[in-house]
Formats: structure tokens, sequence, C-alpha cells
């Protein structure tokens, strides 16, 4: 499916919320629609953090996968996780450690997935917590 100007409005909307929740000031950030050459992904977070400049990016075209808003969102919170966490993943850039920081580096932000994004769209879609 192609990402419309319309979802890369909800992309783009959700990423500054994220970006602002967490406090990501000294960065400059700009969220862009364009194909990415990782098969298989949704969206990328490519940072320069000497520069503190990153580009968060949508796919332009998820293939078979539904284009849905909370897909969207996720991907949008994911992405803001990861520049988040872009220091830890540059100083593994210089240790024997790579792979296991950045797996872990994964590991937290499913952790943060599953609890702090859960917790604001269950509120936003009216789900229901005891489930």
């Amino acid at each position: 499916m192609k990402v419309t100007k319309k979802h890369f409005k909800v992309f783009g909307r959700e990423c500054t919320k994220w970006i602002r929740f967490f406090g990501l000031k000294e960065w400059n950030i700009i969220a862009v629609r364009r194909h990415l050459d990782d098969e298989g992904a949704l969206a990328s977070c490519h940072a320069d953090y000497c520069g503190r400049i990153a580009n968060l990016v949508i796919d332009d075209d998820w293939g078979s996968e539904p284009v849905t808003n909370e897909l969207l969102e996720i991907c949008a919170f994911h992405e803001v996780c990861e520049l988040l966490l872009a220091k830890l993943a540059k100083l593994a850039e210089a240790h024997y450690a790579k792979n296991i920081v950045e797996e872990e580096i994964h590991v937290i932000i499913r952790k943060l997935e599953s609890s702090l994004f859960k917790a604001y769209t269950d509120k936003k879609y009216g789900k229901d917590k005891r489930r």
C-alpha cells in the first residue's frame, strides 16, 4: 500500500508529539517520506549524532501491509525512541558489544511501546485496559 500525504501527516504529527514528550529539543529533526532500502522496514531513523540532525523516515510503499493510523503512530513512536537512544547506538559502534547494545535498544523500545505508547493509545482509542 502507498503512503499518502494524509498518512504522512499522521506520521509527522505523531513524531512531533513524542519529540516534545521526550524533550528532544537539541536535535534538528525532519520527518521524511521516501523509499527505504531496508527491505521490510516501514520506517527508519537516520541520525547524525555529532551534528544533532535527524531524519525520521516513513517508507512511501508498504507493499501489502495496510497503512492504518495506529500503525503509523507506532512507527512514529518507535523512530522517536530510536532517536532518544541514538547516543547508545553511536557508542556501540566503537565497541565490541555493538550487536548486544543494538538488541538492548530494541528491547527498551518494545517495553516503551507496550507500556507508555499503549497507555496513550488505549486512552485515545477508548480501549478497555482491564483486558
